[in-house]
């Protein structure tokens, strides 16, 4: 999809369609007209434009510090769809851990957190965290 328009008389109610979650990225040919579109027929949706990490593919441990390198700053942090990206933190250090997710709101990966040196995990701006498994994010 390149455009997204809409008259402005049509909004989503979330009294009437409920508190379902709705999250739009992943698109770098939508234009900033169409994003404001896509907000103002949702409000209460995540709409993101597109990010270098919105679509990951399942990274090696080896390759955690081209990760962090490519994904810090960013907002969101993504596996692609049914990609089952799981993040192996023991190969992790904390320092890569914070500056991955220092500015991340909405997180779609899973954790693996299996012999960790570290006491302490912190997202401090997390709004969302997605599961990509049903229901599970963390593996212990």
């Amino acid at each position: 999809m390149e455009q997204f328009r809409i008259l402005k008389r049509y909004q989503f109610d979330r009294t009437v369609f409920g508190p379902t979650v709705v999250t739009v990225d992943g698109n770098k040919m939508l234009d900033d007209e169409s994003m404001g579109c896509l907000r103002y027929l949702c409000s209460y949706c995540d709409i993101f434009k597109w990010s270098k990490c919105s679509a990951l593919e399942p990274v090696s441990p080896f390759n955690y510090g081209r990760l962090v390198e490519q994904c810090r700053g960013e907002r969101l942090i993504k596996a692609r769809p049914y990609s089952h990206f799981i993040l192996h933190l023991r190969y992790m250090t904390y320092e890569q851990f914070r500056e991955l997710f220092s500015e991340a709101t909405h997180i779609q990966l899973g954790f693996r957190m299996i012999r960790v040196p570290w006491t302490r995990i912190e997202f401090p701006k997390l709004v969302r965290l997605i599961p990509i498994f049903s229901g599970i994010n963390f593996h212990y």
